[in-house]
């Protein structure tokens, strides 16, 4: 079993603070390259053999842990590792590494806390009593392990040694498994040609393993203690910013900015893999900013890309500076949720909430919940492009000037929903799009005694039927839900109703109910009757009249019931669905399901 390091630090700003390379060193000091390097060829290094150095800049040896010869210094890589960024909880001690197999470069403190060892010669730890460890620029051997002492635990101060990307620090095989980057809130990342990428994925995935990136007081305890928000990283140029990484991360209070420097369609954010087959792809955005300065047209925040993940955006905003910037959602379980301003102040507004798809292949689930979408008031979805899915907007907040998108919805089964939502308490939205048709919230045309919401008012559930609906493939409403205890006897289940046709009932094929009970006295096996035709051969009949009054109803507005027969074993939930097989049509249901 070989020892990883689990916590690696990032921040620009103390990376740039880091002393250049110089002509003499002593073993624990840290340096960086005098020279520039390459973007995402930041490195720091540690001292481990004191001396004079060349005159030219050495040839640096970039990988982790790696040695570069320096005239008579010996300089040993060692960005971003716990120890030599001031934090001595995060560091493990010998006993941990004990019997492991060690990687050149892993930096350990001894049981006694005294002084910090990096492994300079690999292998694998001893098993025996712990080594008897010397001073600064001693070695000693372990198993198979050289170990050199970087000296005093108390000589590497916070954030001495830090990564200056988020890139480098997620690149393997500086991250692994269940690992934490810690990214001071004063990082500022940047590049200005081509994209800004994170992209890594760490080896023994598993569905618990989760990487952590995590924005901390730069000046606060190391390890930090409590979170915050303020590290960027931004592309200050015409290209992308794509977090590209596979497995399953939580990141805090990071914003991602694209398109700062230059108005480009190249000037997007994307979030997702782009491929593998990594089958616990799930990223947790809390309190992070997505930011999109270009003002091009269709530029856009891309959720999802060519494999199933999961992305969630927590109290996490967006700003879009173009008109006509969406998001964009493919291939993907996407959450938005407790968030009071989506769109940071500022922002165009789209006219889409969310773009969806692109393809026939398009899966997506997506869920707005707790949001206040006061800022929004176009539409929920844009049907510009096939896609199959759900999208339910739930406890939000919404402008009363938004709306869904009825155009064709693609395929059986997808849907568009908003379920108690509201731009104040009197008038609570439910409603439900489907390739039927639709089933909406009414508080005018409504049945005197019937349905109140939860601002008091009379409402009625309006099902409106699409050119697609059928017998065979009815629109269905929301379910209506009753308990009811079970006695063995029989019960009535009855739905007033009412249809514009000037005193012409309907047929039971073009509209039923399709009832869910408990009918099994020994077990929770359930029954499901309907109430319209018996196959599709068969004729329909015409269902029976009702004399309750309704308000506001408009001229022709003829009542109707509908009864069901259902004979319950014992107490649960009854689940009461109307069914609407005739095309083009509109009938109103009062949902205060009566049992007679």
């Amino acid at each position: 079993m070989t020892y990883y390091d689990k916590v690696f630090y990032c921040k620009s700003v103390g990376y740039a603070a880091v002393a250049p390379r110089g002509g003499s060193a002593s073993v624990g000091q840290i340096v960086r390259q005098a020279v520039t390097p390459a973007v995402k060829d930041e490195r720091c290094f540690v001292c481990i053999i004191a001396g004079t150095g060349g005159g030219a800049a050495p040839t640096w040896v970039l990988t982790k842990g790696a040695k570069t010869v320096d005239g008579g210094i010996t300089w040993q890589e060692c960005t971003g590792a716990s120890a030599v960024n001031g934090d001595l909880i995060s560091t493990s001690n010998w006993d941990t590494v004990k019997g492991k197999a060690v990687l050149i470069g892993q930096i350990i403190k001894q049981n006694d806390e005294a002084n910090y060892h990096i492994c300079s010669t690999a292998g694998t730890a001893g098993t025996g009593a712990e080594p008897a460890f010397g001073a600064a620029g001693s070695t000693v051997t372990d198993g198979t392990v050289v170990w050199t002492s970087l000296g005093a635990v108390g000589n590497f101060t916070k954030g001495g040694a830090p990564h200056a990307r988020i890139f480098n620090a997620g690149a393997d095989p500086w991250f692994v498994t269940n690992g934490i980057i810690y990214v001071g809130n004063n990082h500022a990342e940047t590049v200005s040609t081509g994209d800004l990428e994170f992209v890594t994925s760490y080896p023994a995935q598993n569905v618990n393993d989760i990487g952590k990136m995590l924005c901390h007081d730069h000046a606060g305890s190391y390890p930090p203690t409590e979170l915050t928000t303020g590290a960027a990283v931004i592309n200050t140029g015409p290209g992308a910013v794509s977090w590209l990484a596979g497995g399953a991360f939580y990141v805090y209070g990071i914003t991602f900015k694209a398109g700062v420097g230059g108005n480009s369609a190249d000037a997007i954010i994307k979030i997702g893999p782009q491929g593998g087959g990594n089958l616990h792809n799930w990223t947790y955005f809390e309190r992070c900013t997505f930011w999109l300065a270009s003002t091009a047209d269709f530029t856009y925040i891309y959720i999802g890309q060519f494999i199933y993940e999961t992305v969630i955006f927590d109290n996490t905003t967006v700003y879009f500076n173009g008109v006509l910037g969406q998001l964009f959602a493919r291939q993907t379980k996407f959450t938005w949720c407790n968030t009071l301003q989506p769109f940071v102040s500022g922002s165009k507004i789209p006219s889409f909430l969310i773009r969806c798809g692109g393809a026939s292949d398009a899966h997506l689930d997506v869920l707005f919940e707790a949001c206040d979408f006061s800022q929004f008031g176009g539409k929920v979805n844009d049907n510009s492009s096939w896609w199959q899915g759900r999208i339910i907007m739930r406890n939000c907040k919404i402008n009363p000037a938004m709306t869904v998108d009825t155009g064709v919805l693609g395929y059986p089964g997808n849907a568009v929903e908003l379920q108690s939502c509201s731009s104040g308490i009197e008038t609570s939205r439910s409603e439900r799009y489907v390739l039927e048709g639709s089933d909406v919230s009414d508080f005018t045309v409504t049945r005197n005694g019937g349905a109140i919401d939860p601002g008091g008012l009379p409402q009625s559930r309006k099902l409106t039927t699409f050119p697609a609906a059928l017998w065979l493939r009815p629109l269905q409403s929301n379910p209506l839900a009753l308990w009811v205890i079970g006695t063995g006897s029989p019960v009535s289940v009855i739905v007033y109703c009412g249809v514009v046709s000037f005193g012409v009932l309907p047929m039971n094929d073009e509209i039923w109910l399709e009832v869910e009970y408990l009918s099994d006295p020994d077990s929770t096996l359930g029954t499901i009757v309907n109430t319209t035709k018996p196959t599709v051969l068969s004729t329909g009949i015409v269902v029976p009249a009702d004399d309750s009054v309704w308000d506001e109803t408009p001229v022709g507005f003829t009542p109707f019931k509908l009864t069901a027969a259902i004979l319950p074993a014992h107490p649960g939930y009854v689940h009461v669905r109307v069914m609407v097989g005739k095309p083009s049509v509109t009938f109103y249901v009062d949902p205060l399901v009566v049992l007679g």
